[in-house]
């Protein structure tokens, strides 16, 4: 799909979809637009043409990398304010390193704060990956799963991370935020305003 499509389905200029595009951090002046851009070039599979980068830069192509992502803690329609936010940041970040998202999933039943049947865990992760259309590189995992959700999890992906407030005791690489700094911070802030 071309930057041109995008900017027909979101009603935006093929050079801001561009630079969307191109810098994550760029200061749209509109952030709805911006999320527009980004969630539609997820929809419709945007990849960029890196021949075309190498052409005009003189340089070889970098190779894509290709991550899934999956919120444990809610489900497609649940938002949650902190790892609505941490989402946002992982995309970014993953666009800068060079990398494209191919799929966001959101489902509760990996979710260590569940009591869920296994086979319902099985379930999900096996119509998860049976829908993935590109070869991908790695899961990042946001929020804590389960035991039972990272065993089948790693059934099918070997490229685990995930991103938590709390350890999922160690059996995959993790980032840990530290809710203690965080607080600190926040109030902090408030009493010196």
């Amino acid at each position: 799909m071309s930057i041109t499509k995008i900017a027909a389905i979101t009603g935006a200029s093929v050079s801001t979809v561009a630079r969307v595009l191109r810098d994550p951090e760029h200061k749209c002046h509109s952030m709805e637009l911006k999320e527009k851009i980004l969630q539609t070039a997820r929809e419709i599979g945007y990849v960029p043409n890196e021949a075309a980068k190498a052409l005009k830069s003189g340089s070889a192509p970098n190779k894509i990398f290709h991550i899934n992502i999956l919120l444990t803690r809610v489900n497609s329609d649940e938002t949650d304010p902190f790892y609505s936010e941490m989402l946002r940041l992982v995309e970014i970040e993953v666009r800068k390193s060079g990398g494209l998202i191919e799929n966001i999933w959101r489902h509760a039943v990996f979710s260590s704060e569940k009591k869920t049947d296994f086979s319902e865990i099985e379930k999900s992760a096996a119509q998860m990956f049976h829908d993935t259309k590109q070869k991908h590189d790695g899961l990042i995992l946001i929020g804590k799963c389960s035991q039972k959700g990272l065993k089948s999890l790693k059934r099918y992906e070997k490229n685990l991370i995930s991103i938590n407030r709390n350890s999922t005791t160690y059996e995959v690489d993790e980032v840990l935020c530290d809710g203690r700094k965080i607080a600190l911070t926040a109030v902090n802030y408030l009493r010196k305003h």
